[in-house]
């Protein structure tokens, strides 16, 4: 899809083996509109390029994403994904030179922004939504579930640790979602690459690479918010969590399991190293009105982030 304020409606996409199902490109491309489509048996599934920005965005709006084998939808550029369904995905995601746990939603690098509301995701061989690296977005009234699902008889071994992550990214309004991580498979401590990212625990002490989590590798994170602790790491500032139903429970189906229904990890929040020069720039980020009644651990919190009011505190 390319150029300006087409509508497309009601159409079928399927068996592209490369590439993505829909490919929206070109930096000049605005106001397209895709309603109603159905997305299956891809790559990718709908892909937004870099490059593309807002004011009017590109829409894809009351459509079904599904069966595809790496990231299902992609923010490389903005995009909006409005009132749609991603499920079963993620099996056969080749990224990492070998097959690797597809995400439901995956944006890296990208800071011009998207929308994701209204929307379920759920049943991903990944994370529901992996962020990397990503500003300015709106993701609002969404419901993430069931990760870590084994879909499609892919090659990845399908691990869904965290449902919702935001690595190194800024400036997100996380509004109104439901996310949910019940699967005892999911323990973290199974993940094939482990903490690659060294957001877990203190680097400068020995131990177990999670050791900031309430049961180690055996913990089972809803939302996480971590930053990577190395230089040029974009600092993780400036979001707002606000009224968020957040469920991670597992201790009935593996024994020493443990849900945690959000981690702040260490570095998120307010960067007090530079906070008294750049105030605004590093404004730490709000957790207000969240709910994680029924998670084994309601939250952990490493960061220096301005929490208020949330249930199951």
């Amino acid at each position: 899809v390319a150029g300006t304020a087409s509508v497309i409606r009601d159409v079928e996409v399927r068996n592209t083996t490369a590439g993505a199902g829909v490919y929206v490109h070109r930096a000049a491309s605005r106001g397209n509109e895709l309603h109603g489509m159905h997305v299956h048996s891809c790559y990718y599934g709908l892909f937004f390029e870099h490059g593309l920005a807002d004011r009017p965005g590109n829409i894809f709006d009351g459509g079904v994403v599904e069966h595809i084998e790496c990231d299902a939808v992609t923010f490389a550029g903005y995009g909006e994904f409005l009132r749609s369904v991603v499920r079963h995905s993620g099996a056969s995601c080749g990224r990492e030179g070998a097959a690797a746990p597809g995400a439901g939603i995956y944006c890296s690098g990208n800071v011009v922004g998207g929308h994701i509301a209204e929307s379920v995701v759920h049943d991903t061989c990944g994370r529901c939504l992996d962020v990397d690296a990503c500003a300015n977005f709106n993701v609002s009234l969404n419901r993430f579930s069931d990760p870590g699902a084994a879909t499609g008889g892919g090659g990845a071994a399908c691990a869904g640790a965290i449902a919702v992550a935001l690595l190194d990214a800024q400036d997100f309004l996380f509004e109104g979602n439901v996310v949910t991580n019940n699967r005892g498979s999911n323990m973290i401590g199974n993940m094939a690459l482990s903490d690659v990212d060294a957001a877990f625990r203190d680097i400068g002490a020995r131990g177990s690479p999670f050791s900031d989590l309430p049961a180690g590798p055996r913990s089972v994170l809803a939302l996480a918010v971590l930053r990577r602790p190395r230089p040029g790491a974009l600092p993780s500032v400036r979001h707002a969590f606000i009224g968020n139903r957040l469920l991670a429970s597992c201790s009935d189906q593996v024994a020493g399991c443990v849900g945690v229904g959000y981690f702040a990890g260490r570095g998120t929040g307010l960067d007090e190293t530079q906070f008294d020069r750049w105030q605004f720039e590093f404004r730490p980020s709000t957790y207000v009105a969240n709910n994680a009644t029924g998670s084994d651990v309601a939250s952990r919190r490493c960061g220096a982030n301005r929490y208020a009011a949330d249930a199951a505190d």
